[in-house]
């Protein structure tokens, strides 16, 4: 009956291991779930809209020059061609807005996009009259404005641009830091697991041994005394 005990206690006892190996199990792998959604947030979503940010700073740049090329054109023709670099640099500003704007999640990212398209359509209106001037042959007028009303309009679009990045650096961050508590809580879990575990097969081994053991240690003393003559 003894015997009976120990080995069904046993087999509960390790029953218990199996459920807390499958519950640790199903918490790293929904764990390992979470943290491929963070990571999958991270790199579809977060830096693709850094690097257009960046890319839009680089297309403002490439704006001014094409309007500082119109500027300083002395023929009808450079100027013509100079138009067409300027429409071909605001159209890559506007693609990469585009592209940006496909990767929006919230309306904190829609007024950031707002905020840039308005300043860059602002700087583009004083661009325009630049040109005029510049096509007028108003060479001093059409400096004035490249110098101070374009370089006050572009300003307020590169910090826009800034505002925007740093708005997803920030969320970039957030995520990151999701993503390191998840794994932080599944070590824990994993290493809490893993010690309960450990306590419960030693446990088992203990109360096998001991139930085993101490049968034994009475039929040995028996068998002594009987050995001495103690037939009591």
């Amino acid at each position: 009956m003894s015997r009976l005990k120990i080995s069904h206690t046993l087999i509960a006892l390790f029953l218990v291991v199996a459920v807390i190996v499958s519950a640790l199990a199903v918490s790293s792998l929904g764990g390992i779930k979470m943290m491929n959604e963070r990571n999958n947030e991270i790199a579809t979503t977060w830096l693709p809209r850094v690097s257009l940010s960046r890319a839009l700073e680089t297309q403002l740049s490439d704006t001014r020059m094409a309007f500082a090329r119109h500027l300083i054109s002395l023929t009808p023709f450079e100027k013509k061609a100079a138009e067409k670099v300027i429409g071909e640099t605001v159209a890559g500003f506007n693609k990469l807005a585009d592209e940006y704007s496909s990767l929006m999640v919230t309306d904190a990212d829609k007024a950031g996009l707002d905020n840039v398209r308005t300043a860059y359509q602002a700087y583009l209106s004083v661009a325009e009259g630049m040109v005029k001037l510049s096509n007028n042959l108003e060479n001093m007028k059409a400096q004035s404005v490249f110098k101070v009303e374009m370089r006050e309009t572009e300003g307020k679009v590169d910090e826009a641009i800034k505002e925007m990045r740093a708005l997803n650096l920030a969320g970039a961050d957030a995520a990151v830091a999701a993503s390191s508590a998840t794994h932080d809580q599944i070590r824990m879990i994993e290493i809490g697991v893993i010690a309960l575990a450990a306590v419960i097969v030693l446990g088992a081994i203990l109360y096998a041994v001991r139930g085993i053991a101490r049968p034994i240690q009475i039929i040995t003393r028996s068998m002594a005394r009987l050995a001495e003559g103690d037939t009591d």
